[in-house]
């Protein structure tokens, strides 16, 4: 009976001590097919790095955070105390799931595509994440509504980059100057890439000085609708109605004839 009873605290106390150290295991999806984002510490590389849960078993080396991981294995080294410095680390493997990082280059958020596991602490799931942790580390970065409107993204050509994903985004053309949608393959690329039009227009086109935008021709577009609007007419310095066909064009176009005035007439 003695002997049972050592057995047991002998096993007990040192699955407490694997318990009270879960730092040293390593990380485990678990046999469910759901797909969590959890953290995990790496022992070697003494680093909290993400991963992909399933949804059940695993082991205790599973954590809601970076932070808690951290918190959680004193041991840990950050690779630095700044992951905005970081370049994106898609990881080993081969799902796509698209995220955010903070480009020191671009000095802004961009989408990349993360692999579901492992990979680095400049990984966030969305812009504003990514902008919370990392803009406002950078005293030499305004906020993004702040941002002046003509800086280099604009001019910047459009860069599908390397991968060989399908992402729709948009970019600011400069010739035409008009964004238009093109198809991102999810890594790389440059700053003139937006999520939406209006994100495109707000940064690129609503900025840009009359004396560019009135001296564009008019341009009906490429597609089959029949919209009426407005275009400047630099030589007789007349609001003149067009039909727009709904898609390409550029950034001589105006819903009515006063915004076409309020923008253009007259230009010196």
């Amino acid at each position: 009976m003695k002997t049972t009873a050592i057995i047991l605290l002998f096993f007990g106390a040192t699955l407490t001590l694997q318990q009270e150290n879960p730092c040293k295991l390593p990380y485990e999806t678990g046999p469910c097919k759901a797909s969590f984002t959890k953290y995990y510490y790496d022992w070697d590389s003494k680093q909290c790095l993400e991963f992909m849960y399933g949804g059940c078993e695993g082991n205790a080396n599973r954590f809601e955070s970076v932070d808690e991981c951290y918190e959680s294995c004193p041991g840990a080294e950050q690779e630095s105390d700044n992951p905005c410095e970081l370049d994106p680390e898609p990881g080993p493997c081969k799902a796509l799931f698209t995220k955010y990082y903070y480009n020191k280059e671009s000095k802004r958020c961009e989408t990349f595509t993360y692999g579901g596991c492992q990979g680095n602490a400049n990984n966030f799931e969305t812009q504003k994440e990514c902008e919370e942790k990392c803009l406002d580390k950078k005293e030499d970065v305004p906020p993004a509504d702040l941002e002046a409107p003509t800086d280099d993204a604009c001019t910047l050509p459009k860069d599908s980059g390397p991968c060989k994903a399908s992402f729709r985004k948009w970019f600011f053309d400069t010739r035409k100057k008009v964004c238009r949608m093109f198809i991102y393959g999810g890594c790389d690329g440059n700053a003139n890439r937006f999520e939406t039009k209006e994100e495109c227009q707000k940064r690129c086109v609503d900025t840009l000085p009359a004396s560019v935008i009135c001296r564009l021709p008019y341009a009906m577009g490429s597609c089959s609708s029949k919209i009426r609007r407005f275009f400047y007419d630099f030589e007789t310095e007349q609001c003149k109605a067009f039909t727009y066909t709904g898609c390409e064009g550029n950034a001589n176009n105006f819903p009515t004839a006063y915004a076409c005035y309020s923008k253009c007439g007259p230009v010196e």
